[in-house]
């Protein structure tokens, strides 16, 4: 009995997490006021998102770019319609901190693109 009571618990803690990357856009900068999250699992290949109520409102960004695992690293372009169309020329994919107006990108992003690759 013991064996079958402890055996979900090992397929838990042998499962993959449910996060690869996660990113937080903030409307001020350095990660203050209002703010959106997502993430998401990784897998290969490529996503659009939009960034919601935000959209031409960004100040600063918090990404994390890996799975804990350390198996799959997704990378984040940044685009300034949405869609994902018109590339702002930033991409990220490693952890990272940004005030966009160190960058020339206050208030610019409307969307946002994961690209995710095993490693």
């Amino acid at each position: 009995m013991k064996f079958s009571a402890l055996a979900p618990i090992a397929a838990l803690a042998l499962a993959p997490s449910v996060s690869a990357w996660r990113v937080y856009f903030y409307q001020l900068q350095n990660e203050q006021g209002p703010y959106i999250t997502n993430s998401g699992p990784g897998g290969t290949g490529s996503r659009c998102h939009s960034v919601g109520d935000l959209n031409q409102k960004i100040s600063s960004m918090r990404y994390y770019s890996d799975n804990a695992e350390g198996t799959t690293r997704c990378c984040i372009q940044l685009f300034d319609s949405p869609g994902c169309e018109n590339f702002l020329g930033q991409s990220f994919c490693r952890n990272q901190f940004v005030n966009f107006d160190d960058i020339g990108m206050d208030n610019d992003v409307s969307s946002y693109k994961t690209i995710c690759n095993p490693l």
